[in-house]
């Protein structure tokens, strides 16, 4: 409890928040701009006694200053943060799973999780974060910045999945 955070126009309640977002090389441009100005803000948002961590993935998971630990959400921090977010360089393949498996693996878990995408990764990732997240029940919210693709039918796929991540965790989807 005490505080809560916004990303992407979605709110979620509690302290401790996990931020896991695409850096892929589809989100060059204007994509990884807005991404880079929506997680300033939600960083700039959280309250003094709260704590975040944000790990950004392609081919690997790279936590936010090298290190995964939860980070206080001092001012001090924050402006880190916010400098850190803006060097970060879209590269690679849409690779959820092992910055997942970062995020779980905290002795600490996080109150609630944002998970960030633009793009479409492996089918069996649902099952996967359902099973890391079964004793915790952590929310995960889920974005789907933009369309994966001109296919109707793998923009539907990912949805779904992205659709499914949310239901199976109590979290929100945009």
């Amino acid at each position: 409890g005490g505080g809560g955070a916004s990303f992407f126009g979605l709110e979620a309640q509690g302290s401790r928040f996990a931020y896991i977002v695409d850096r892929s090389s589809s989100m060059r441009g204007a994509k990884m701009t807005r991404t880079r100005t929506e997680l300033g803000q939600s960083v700039s948002g959280l309250t003094e006694n709260g704590e975040y961590l944000i790990v950004f993935y392609s081919d690997e998971p790279e936590a936010l200053g090298g290190r995964a630990r939860w980070r206080d959400a001092s001012e001090r921090s924050k402006q880190d943060a916010r400098r850190l977010i803006e060097s970060v360089v879209p590269m690679g393949g849409t690779k959820p799973m092992p910055a997942f498996e970062l995020v779980f693996g905290q002795r600490v878990k996080p109150d609630a999780i944002y998970f960030m995408t633009d793009g479409r990764f492996g089918d069996d990732v649902p099952v996967k974060i359902e099973s890391m997240n079964r004793r915790h029940r952590i929310p995960v919210h889920c974005i789907l910045f933009g369309e994966p693709s001109r296919s109707s039918a793998l923009v539907q796929d990912v949805r779904a999945m992205m659709q499914r991540i949310c239901d199976d965790s109590g979290g929100l989807f945009r």
